[in-house]
């Protein structure tokens, strides 16, 4: 947020900076190279921009805060950040700081802009933005030339010293000296606590020794000259340590040229120090003290022990040590530096100590040490002094008890000779009071227990207790995991099933928890929770009255049968659990409760069902279908048992004659086929017939529709007319075939809902052999056509059908006919789930429900899941190539068992098999590079969609939406930018381009051509420029009305081209009289675009015909190709005893759709 400019005084800027760059700071800003300066209130920082020398631009950053109380408008800097090499505090942090110093405490109208930032007028530079690539690749050849050593540069050391501090007898204050060698000799009589270590820079002398050499620390004072003739990567280095030096103030007698290590960042001296060594920096004795050792967590030390083995040191650790003595205990603060205890300790900082090896010659080995712990001043004292102290027996509970556990974070409680008995020092553990109720409820009680003494202590924090804050939330989110109102109130009250959920899932893991103490009272409670999935048993019982059946419900989980009462009033109150009276409980949350819920819901509006007396019609066959498919048992319709029944004294297919009424010669394979469906018609089984497009599967039917009618009239029987479902587009073509075929057939046309005819279904199919609807029409007056007997049910294209949890699926489960039909020719479009729609409509009881037929088909088939050949187990999948080998020998055993399983019910052939007369279809891949205004557009959007998407991947089903819409942008982004929006209407369509380059010498040979997309959009692109150029042409699309009259006019007509979508076009067709086919656009689904080309290449086709995929070369488009291959090679696999493949749309493939092109 950016606010009025904070109120800052020039004396506080004065002293801040150092005098040289206090100095140059209010040059530039009286110079006006301040361009701009913005002030952010919520973050107390100050923002800039100064022109710097030769027109470069650099941000400044600085961090303010409130002077003091009494003047509450008034800020005083920090710290600063900048953009040039000195990196802060510099002349340019100067500049903004003094640019605002003047007028910060006013309202000035001078400065109108105040209100919201302000903004300098710039002197007279040369124009430059801020971000030209000039001046940020300049400044990095300056940074990388500054810090670049050369060979004729003097390296640096770090020498370190010893200080003693003293009181001046002639002057006040204090006196600091170096430790002199008759100091070393007198070592023990020294105060340790007035010695400190100091460091200075050192240059490499002419005999190769370190020396002072002139330098100073205020050499290296960032923002002046570097020191001639230094390593500059060194002088950068010692730069960064003195701008840690938090003080400028020295004793009487001190060296200006020293700094005190206690005076640096305890946060960063270590680091520092570890860079410098990095950098070649030597850390040396000097004066007294001829060897050096620095360890911390960023420099260890490596030592070998009397053992021979090496330990690495990173810190020392502070101990105190306790031990019993006559009349109480005594205890010393001493260090652990690698298992032994150093003497001669001082502290030199909050988080260091130092210690000192006396050395031949008088000299010393100092030590530097980071402490694992802090070590507050009085530590250091007690350090320094060797003190042991005494606590009488009088005060030692008070020790024990009160001081000593406070001591626990200061340093390690030991007592070397065990002596000392110390309390049981641990962490905290959580304590529940867990108190059984009557009436199936429980209390909790949460508390803290506490050791060192044991205490207990309430949740809530208060002044008076000692505690362990980061230990309790490490505790509390550990367990808030496993129950997440722990400890979050004092008591917490459960009733009913929550009593029963904690006791059972929570209880035993929190008694099993290292970090929780239980306590139970009262009477334990044992619940029982029932997690086996329930068991349903769905029986009738025949009544008096013949058109009503008794209905009883049978669940039983993990062997224990279930009440059906109270279960049915806990479903119809949505309940998520259900507990009984015998303490057993269990979750409702499963697929079988939830459809008996939903059934429930049903039968109780209807006012039919009560939980002891239930009871279902015959009528209502949806009902018991449903709850049949819901059951794991349920009493079979006779009728089904006595068709299945049949099956086993077959012993030859019979051989039927195509009936006299048929005006047809079927051929050879038809004849097959006719037969095969006598077969299941003659014995009530259903199936699915699945020739290649084309091969006159309506013709196969008609002649079962005549043959069946010709039985009935033999016997004498009455038989219900056979309903046939199909798409809108495809009625009219069963109209005329069976018009063609089967003319004395009386034909029913339903083309109009029962509400437009006003006329019900009974009526308007009296005297009907024939019935002929839309899948529409099937839909919305489902409940008259399952309340009819039919002789047999026919479903053209029966992938309309396929998503059994559509109304058009439920209707068709709910017609009553002894001889259902699926029409498709492609069986699978997409997965293998689709196979199973179809086979519960015509051969219901093939398979088990679809959960089951997923678990033991879809996942081992299409996911790639690990199955043994052996025994058909799951097993681990691993790679080593020839585990993967077996693995893939038991997919392709289970794919086997499917096809074995399926064949009886299913008859498929393919034009090559019994179509060998048909003129060869050659397909051609066309990959059209996308011109460079169009890719550079595809690419940008694609970059953005792939960023939104990859995101989502990880839960796909919750972002399918989002990535599908995604996906068509690309995929329509391929095709031509101007279907997407308006704006890109001047970006040329590559596909379109390529498209009709061609067409002039195509329409010239007198061929005629068909072009399918998916967008009609793109279409009607298509059409505005067929019509610019003359060229005559028909149109086809969803919203086309007068389908037929379309048809017949391009069949009959002299249009050379044919626009058609794909799924207005896709099936239904005949259009032979095309031999080119353009699709412009792939689909996911190869099926479909396979339908779209046997448009033309069927039975009546004398041209070759010649198909053009044509695909936007490093586009989503190849990866869609690619995905088809993958469907196709499935369906292959499953129909023509090829191998298996995944095809589901996985996360893994939408990476690949949205992965940068080859």
């Amino acid at each position: 947020m950016i606010s009025k400019l904070p109120r800052v005084l020039a004396p506080d800027v004065d002293e801040y900076l150092t005098d040289v760059m206090a100095e140059r700071g209010r040059d530039y800003a009286e110079d006006q190279r301040v361009r701009r300066v913005s002030w952010d209130a919520e973050q107390s920082t100050l923002s800039g921009e100064v022109v710097g020398s030769g027109s470069n631009i650099y941000r400044v950053v600085i961090r303010l805060t409130k002077a003091a109380l009494s003047e509450p408008d008034r800020f005083e800097p920090t710290s600063s950040d900048c953009s040039c090499p000195v990196g802060f505090d510099c002349k340019h942090v100067g500049a903004v700081l003094y640019s605002i110093a003047d007028y910060g405490d006013s309202d000035d109208t001078a400065h109108p802009r105040m209100g919201l930032e302000h903004v300098m007028p710039p002197r007279a530079v040369a124009p430059q933005r801020p971000d030209d690539w000039r001046t940020v690749l300049t400044e990095l050849q300056v940074r990388r030339r500054e810090h670049t050593p050369r060979p004729e540069d003097t390296p640096l050391a770090i020498g370190f010293d010893i200080e003693r501090t003293t009181t001046s007898r002639w002057f006040h204050g204090r006196h600091r000296s170096p430790l002199a060698s008759a100091d070393v000799v007198t070592l023990s009589d020294i105060d340790l606590g007035s010695l400190s270590v100091t460091l200075r820079p050192l240059r490499r002398g002419a005999r190769s020794n370190w020396i002072k050499g002139g330098l100073g620390w205020r050499n290296f004072t960032r923002g002046l000259a570097d020191p001639p003739g230094i390593r500059r990567d060194h002088t950068a280095a010692l730069s960064q340590l003195h701008a840690q030096n938090t003080t400028r103030s020295y004793t009487y007698g001190s060296d200006p040229d020293t700094a005190v290590f206690s005076a640096f960042d305890p946060s960063l001296v270590w680091l520092l120090l570890a860079r410098a060594q990095d950098t070649g920096i030597e850390l040396t004795g000097h004066g007294v003290v001829s060897e050096v050792r620095v360890v911390s967590s960023h420099s260890p030390l490596t030592l070998t022990t009397a053992s021979g083995t090496e330990k690495t040191i990173k810190t020392a650790d502070v101990i105190v040590d306790v031990v019993r003595q006559p009349g109480g205990y005594a205890f010393t603060a001493l260090i652990d530096f690698a298992g032994t205890v150093p003497e001669n300790v001082f502290r030199i900082g909050d988080n260091a100590i130092a210690f000192i090896d006396r050395l031949p010659g008088n000299t010393i080995r100092l030590t530097l040490a980071e402490t694992s712990t802090p070590v507050s001043e009085p530590l250091g004292e007690m350090l320094a002094s060797r003190t042991t102290l005494s606590v009488p027996d009088d005060d030692a509970e008070v020790f024990f008890t009160e001081f000593l556990p406070e001591l626990r974070g200061l340093a390690t409680l030991t007592s070397h000779d065990a002596s000392a008995e110390l309390p049981e020092f641990r962490d905290p553990r959580l304590h529940v009071e867990v108190e059984f109720e009557r009436k199936q409820s429980l209390l909790l009680t949460w508390s803290w227990e506490y050791y060192g003494p044991k205490r207990r202590l309430p949740i809530a924090h208060n002044r008076w207790h000692h505690r362990e804050p980061d230990l309790e939330c490490a505790v509390l989110e550990e367990i808030q995991r496993i129950w997440p109102t722990a400890a979050t109130i004092d008591d917490e009250h459960l009733i009913g099933i929550e009593a029963a959920q904690f006791a059972v899932r929570v209880l035993p893991r929190l008694e099993d928890h290292p970090d929780v103490v239980v306590e139970i009272s009262g009477e334990r409670i044992d619940y029982t929770e029932l997690t086996a999935p329930p068991q349903v048993r769905v029986t009738t019982e025949a009544t008096e009255d013949r058109d009503w059946f008794n209905l009883a419900f049978e669940v039983t989980i993990d062997g224990k049968r279930v009440p059906f009462a109270p279960l049915f009033a806990a479903l119809a109150q949505h309940k998520s659990h259900l507990q009984l009276v015998d303490n057993t409980f269990f979750s409702l949350d499963h697929p079988a409760f939830d459809r008996l819920r939903e059934l429930l819901q049903e039968a109780e509006a209807l006012g039919e069902w009560e939980p002891e007396r239930s009871k279902i019609s015959r009528h209502q066959v949806a009902i018991w279908d449903e709850l049949a498919e819901l059951a794991d048992e349920a009493v079979p319709a006779r009728e089904w048992q006595e068709s299945i029944g049949q099956l086993g004294s077959l012993e030859e297919l019979p051989a039927p004659e195509v009936p006299a009424e048929v005006r047809a010669e079927l051929r050879g394979y038809q004849l097959d086929g006719f037969r095969w469906l006598a077969f299941l018609w003659e014995h009530s089984l259903g199936g699915i017939l699945a020739d290649d497009m084309g091969l006159g599967k309506t013709l196969q039917t008609l002649t079962l529709t005549a043959h069946a009618r010709a039985r009935a009239a033999e016997t004498g029987e009455t038989m219900p007319p056979f309903l046939v479902v199909a798409p809108s587009s495809v009625v009219s073509v069963w109209q005329a075939e069976a018009g063609r075929f089967t003319p004395e057939l009386q034909l029913a046309v339903l083309d109009t809902t029962t509400h437009k005819r006003r006329q019900p279904v009974a009526e308007a199919i009296a005297g009907a052999d024939v019935v002929l609807t839309s899948y529409t029409i099937f839909r919305i007056n489902g409940e008259e056509f399952t309340a009819l007997p039919w002789g047999g049910f026919v479903l053209d294209e029966a992938q309309f059908v396929k998503n059994r949890a559509a109304k058009t699926y439920r209707v068709a489960r709910d017609v009553r006919s002894p001889f259902t039909l699926a029409i498709t020719g492609t069986p699978m479009e997409n997965s293998l789930t689709d196979l199973w729609s179809l086979l519960s409509l015509t051969a219901p009881g093939l398979f088990a429900s679809p959960v089951k037929f997923k678990e033991e088909y879809v996942k081992p088939i299409e996911k790639g899941a690990a199955l043994s050949p052996e025994s058909g187990v799951l097993t681990s999948a691993d790679g080593d190539a020839a585990v993967q080998e077996r693995l893939n020998v038991g997919r392709q055993a289970r794919l086997e068992r499917l096809r074995r399983r399926v064949r009886p019910f299913m008859l498929r052939r393919t034009k090559d098999l019994v179509a060998a007369e048909l003129p060869a279809k050659q397909e051609h891949e066309l990959h059209v590079p996308l011109e460079p205004k169009h890719k550079k557009l595809y690419d940008l959007v694609l970059q953005r969609e792939r960023k939104k998407v990859l995101g989502m991947v990880g839960d796909l089903d919750k972002h399918r939406m989002t990535v599908f819409r995604s996906l068509t942008l690309l995929r329509m982004l391929a095709l031509s930018p101007q279907i997407v929006s308006d704006e890109y209407a001047d970006v040329p369509s590559s596909k379109l381009e390529a498209l009709f380059s061609g067409l002039d010498e195509v329409l010239g040979e007198g061929h005629r051509i068909i072009v399918f997309s998916q967008f009609t959009s793109c279409l009607r692109l298509v059409a505005e420029r067929l019509d610019t150029a003359g060229v005559d042409y028909a149109y086809l699309d969803g919203s086309t009305r007068n389908r037929g009259e379309v048809i017949d006019g391009f069949r009959s007509g002299t249009a050379p081209m044919f626009l058609i979508s794909l799924k207005a076009g896709g099936f239904g067709l005949t259009l032979t009289e095309a031999d080119y086919v353009f699709l412009l656009d792939p689909w996911w689904n190869p099926a479909a675009e396979a339908q779209a080309i046997d448009r033309t290449h069927r039975i009546g086709q004398t041209k070759n015909v010649m198909v053009y995929r044509l695909v936007a070369a490093g586009t989503i488009e190849e990866k869609v190709l690619a995905l088809q291959q993958k469907k196709a090679r499935l369906f292959d696999a499953l129909m023509d005893d090829g191998r298996a493949f995944s095809t589901a749309l996985t996360a893994d493939d939408v990476r690949e759709l949205f992965s940068p092109a080859d």
